[in-house]
């Protein structure tokens, strides 16, 4: 029985989005003050970990949390202030207020000022809004990543127990004994500020599922588009979700391009172990696939995108259709030619870019596995040769777990990079396959069709040869244990015994990478986002969006 009229429709969603946020605006701000002492109590908490930063690099720690917190306020100021201000370009636009709230002092419908001066009334308190929605949505994030923070800190000081040969037991002892008091702030700090975050994230998870619903609803209902230029949406669709992932990847590698620095110094020092003839040739090949490498990425990158231009030339229009100032492709054939090609050039340098980005995974993971496969045939050597003392075998024991901590150090080192762009990627490429599966499905032709499906394939080589060679390397750690087992050790010294022990017992932890800390990398997420796509394309299916297209 509800009927909408559909040029309204825009400001009845918005209503909508508001009349829901509303209460849970309320809500969150009485569980706020009612909870505020927590939040006193929690900076006191914090006062008292912090008091264990005595050291420089300690304190840099310590400052360099408190600026990604404030670098977290600013990316949400900024990822809220946008969807506002555009509502309101759009609202002028229309020419209704963004909200079209009742306002007892100005009449929007008189004149152009009045529809100005109601507008931004309207705009102002969306940002009152949002600034208090700020606080309390990126308080979660700010607390989780205090808490990581502390805890990895705390891990350090844990691996650095009785490594100082000046300190005597029982100095060892209190810090072990301030460890573990350092610990209970940490269960303390999170039991404090459990019964604040549980509640207002209860809240918002009910309050996004209900906007999440009509905007999806609004987007069904609004979205009509000329069928005869699907090529060119679905085009534009996969750049859409394309570009901000770059932007985001280029920042992430710009932060941590010191890793990649640190990371070629420490592969110099793993590779001074590689003495004989036989292990420079094992090195030298693993450059040159290294460089195969990036020669296949830049075939299966630059084939969908030649072909893309080919098509597009063909039936008479830009590859992206974006507008140019200077060149106006409408006027014949060079315009034409001269638009498209200017476009290629810059999916060009995009592609570059993003090789660049998306090859560096790979490439770190085949380094792991070409140094834990090294590492491998060492173990297999010790006590082998006959001429060798039992001080000799011992220290080539020694040597092979200081490799190995070298990998670790390797890993630790490119983690965080390594994290974060693979957990990007996995999000852009679940909905550009869902966007290529539309595409392919319901509008392709045949030459279309074919450069959609080789798309696809080169947007799955963001993620699937990474993840299948995160599984290689669990695997390869397993290997590497099973040959430490079964080295011969039989009839060794006890110090050669006792190191071989702790050698298998840090080895058999595998190496496992996580994407942005929440899932691990491996075949079976890669499947699940695949998984993901076919179920993004067929709920879109489901929703009748194709029905409203203007044929």
């Amino acid at each position: 029985m509800w009927t909408i009229d559909i040029s309204h429709a825009d400001t009845l969603f918005t209503t909508l989005e508001v009349f829901f946020n509303g209460p849970s605006y309320t809500i969150k701000s009485c569980i706020m003050l009612h909870n505020r002492w927590r939040v006193d109590k929690a900076k006191d908490m914090l006062d008292v970990m912090s008091e264990r930063m005595v050291t420089y690099e300690e304190r840099v720690k310590l400052h360099r949390l408190a600026v990604s917190s404030n670098y977290i306020t600013i990316t949400y100021r900024i990822v809220y202030m946008v969807p506002t201000t555009l509502n309101l370009i759009h609202s002028l636009y229309k020419g209704y207020p963004p909200l079209n709230l009742y306002n007892p002092f100005v009449d929007w419908h008189k004149d152009t000022l009045s529809l100005w001066i109601a507008a931004f009334c309207d705009y102002l308190l969306q940002i009152f809004a949002v600034h208090v929605f700020i606080g309390s949505d990126s308080m979660l994030l700010i607390f989780g990543s205090t808490m990581r923070s502390y805890t990895q800190w705390l891990k350090d000081r844990i691996e650095e127990l009785r490594n100082n040969p000046e300190m005597t037991e029982d100095e060892n002892y209190q810090q072990l004994v301030q460890c573990i008091k350092d610990h209970k702030l940490l269960v303390d700090y999170s039991e404090n500020m459990r019964p604040l975050l549980s509640r207002t994230l209860f809240v918002q998870y009910c309050t996004a599922s209900l906007v999440m619903a009509s905007s999806l609803i609004h987007l069904s209902l609004m979205w009509t588009i000329d069928i005869s230029h699907a090529d060119t949406l679905f085009t534009s669709l996969e750049v859409f979700f394309n570009a901000p992932a770059y932007t985001i990847k280029s920042t992430i590698m710009l932060l941590n391009r010191w890793r990649v620095d640190k990371a070629k110094d420490l592969l110099d020092v793993m590779s001074e172990r590689c003495v004989t003839y036989e292990e420079r040739v094992e090195v030298h090949k693993l450059a040159t696939r290294c460089n195969y490498i990036i020669c296949v990425y830049h075939v299966i990158y630059f084939i969908p995108t030649s072909l893309n231009l080919a098509y597009a030339i063909s039936t008479g229009i830009p590859p992206l259709n974006l507008y140019n100032p200077f060149v106006d492709w409408r006027d014949g054939t060079r315009s034409l030619w001269i638009a498209s090609i200017l476009e290629y050039f810059l999916q060009v340098f995009a592609i570059y870019a993003t090789l660049a980005l998306d090859a560096t995974p790979l490439i770190f993971g085949l380094t792991v596995r070409a140094y834990i496969k090294w590492l491998h045939v060492r173990v297999e050597r010790l006590r082998m040769q006959t001429d060798m003392t039992e001080d000799e075998n011992y220290g080539e024991l020694v040597l092979c777990i200081k490799d190995h901590k070298l990998i670790l150090d390797y890993c630790e080192n490119m983690r965080p990079l390594i994290s974060r762009t693979m957990f990007v990627q996995y999000a852009t490429v679940s909905l550009v396959l869902a966007s290529t599966l539309i595409h392919l499905v319901s509008f392709a032709d045949l030459i279309s069709g074919i450069t959609t499906a080789i798309y696809m394939t080169a947007s799955l080589f963001q993620t699937f040869p990474f993840s299948y060679t995160c599984d290689l390397i669990v695997e390869d750690c397993e290997n590497l244990a099973l040959a430490i087992f079964h080295s011969h050790w039989m009839g060794a010294s006890r110090p050669y015994k006792s190191a071989l022990v702790y050698f298998i017992h840090k080895v058999q932890q595998p190496i496992i990478f996580l994407g942005g800390g929440v899932f691990p990398i491996c075949l079976n997420i890669n499947i699940q986002v695949a998984k993901f796509a076919f179920s993004l394309m067929t709920f879109v299916q489901q929703m009748s969006i194709f029905e409203n297209f203007e044929k």
